[in-house]
Order: structure tokens, then C-alpha cells, then sequence
């Protein structure tokens, strides 16, 4: 339901940019809803690039730290990093905060946690 999710998003050109399992909520039917909508952006199209530095430290995808631009493939970063972390009980990057470039530099070289 997830992936559902995101395509609706995608096809009305819409990226979401924080997904994690505290935004994902459970309906009273069992159905998956995503919360907090509050870094989503309307793009104007689809495949547009947009600059905003903005997500959960834990779950950016390369493409946000380096500030080169991104589009709906963060969405599909994050996605991943919720998959892991569904199956493993934990992020596969973390570390404390006063540790955050060490973070993005993990995230970077594709260094995570097992």
C-alpha cells in the first residue's frame, strides 16, 4: 500500500520526501495512510529537480545531501530505508546528532548499519 501511495503521488507530480514508519499510519480497516505531508512538493513536472535540503537525517537519500537536485527517486530511497528498517528493527543509518556529517558521509558512500 505504500508503493500505491507514492505512485498516486508521483501521477499528480507530487513527491513526498520524509518517508519513515512514524509517518505511516494504520486506518481503523487496516489500511496503510502516510501522515505528515509537510515537506511534500507539486512539481510542475514529473521529471523537475528541486533543491530543498529538507527530511529526516536518517533516511535523506544522496541525492538531497549533495544538493545537486532531486525528484520522486528520494521517495524511493526512503522506501528502502523503511524496508530495512521494517525488516531489521533499525535504521540503516544512524548516528546521534552532534555526529550528522558523519552520517551524511555513510549515507554518501553507501555505508549502513547491520
Amino acid at each position: 500500500e505504500v508503493l500505491l501511495a507514492l505512485e498516486h503521488l508521483h501521477a499528480h507530480r507530487i513527491i513526498y520526501r520524509d518517508l519513515k514508519p512514524e509517518n505511516l499510519l494504520v486506518s481503523q480497516t487496516g489500511h496503510i495512510k502516510m501522515g505528515d505531508m509537510g515537506l511534500a512538493k507539486k512539481l510542475r513536472h514529473l521529471d523537475d529537480k528541486t533543491m530543498t535540503f529538507c527530511g529526516t537525517d536518517s533516511y535523506l537519500a544522496p541525492e538531497i545531501i549533495s544538493m545537486e537536485g532531486h525528484g520522486k527517486s528520494v521517495d524511493f530511497w526512503q522506501y528502502g530505508c523503511f524496508l530495512y528498517e521494517l525488516y531489521i528493527g533499525k535504521s540503516p543509518f544512524w548516528k546521534p546528532k552532534y555526529e550528522r556529517q558523519g552520517l551524511f558521509n555513510e549515507i554518501m558512500q553507501g555505508k549502513f548499519f547491520l
